[in-house]
């Protein structure tokens, strides 16, 4: 096996070493929009074993004007033109489908949620029972994301825990 040279490289090495790393392989869908298409599998597998991501050349820079690698790994990482603002909305999307399909009122980003607060949450859960309101937050973790490469690096499935 190649020497892992770079904080990134090991960083990624012990992310797939994590609890659970796999289980997306074995994931059978149950619906279509839990479904994966070729071309994001084959982006999916080239993330899990640190290959060079096959990028356009259509452009060099990404919507933050920060210049993309050949790796790919800023648009894994950015959050103005990247894939977490993609996946963040994706995995959203899919908890708000599944409470629909099970009649549980709630909404998606309700504005004006919290008094004198710019925040809001990603879904807000009614329970008509007990009047009770339930606010979920989806958060997203990349082993590469600047602040936890270093820590990911040292401890296997470290970005999966936080």
């Amino acid at each position: 096996m190649a020497t892992l040279q770079s904080v990134r490289d090991k960083a990624g090495l012990r992310s797939l070493q994590g609890k659970g790393a796999g289980a997306w392989l074995d994931a059978i869908p149950t619906s279509t929009k839990l479904g994966i298409d070729s071309g994001n599998f084959c982006l999916a597998l080239h993330v899990r074993l640190g290959c060079h991501m096959p990028l356009s050349s259509q452009t060099s820079q990404c919507e933050c004007s920060q210049n993309l690698d050949e790796d790919g790994f800023h648009l894994l990482t950015c959050k103005t033109g990247g894939g977490p603002v993609w996946s963040h909305n994706a995995i959203t999307a899919v908890w708000a489908d599944c409470l629909t399909s099970l009649s549980i009122l709630h909404h998606v980003e309700l504005r004006d949620h919290y008094a004198n607060s710019n925040d809001r949450p990603d879904i807000s859960v009614f329970d008509a029972l007990s009047g009770a309101t339930y606010d979920l937050d989806i958060s997203l973790a990349h082993q590469w994301r600047q602040d936890i490469v270093g820590r990911a690096a040292k401890q296997d499935g470290m970005a999966a825990e936080k």
